[in-house]
């Protein structure tokens, strides 16, 4: 309860109902991808939706943290 208020402080109580109402599609989970859907989790997005269509590689793990060489 202590961090939803503080992202109340921060955004208003208005704009976190939005964010929380809201649908999010991400096209593509790889190193910009994992860290935009970590923010939209973390600001407590509504509904995410992920789309990649990629195969998880050892030259992708360094890039992201959603997936572990076990992935691969």
């Amino acid at each position: 309860m202590v961090r939803q208020s503080n992202i109340i402080k921060i955004v208003g109580e208005e704009s976190y109902e939005k964010i929380r109402a809201t649908k999010c599609l991400v096209v593509g989970a790889g190193g910009i991808g994992s860290e935009l859907l970590k923010d939209c989790i973390l600001m407590e997005f509504g509904e995410i939706h992920i789309v990649d269509l990629d195969t998880i590689d050892l030259s992708n793990l360094n890039r992201q943290f959603l997936f572990r060489q076990s992935d691969i």
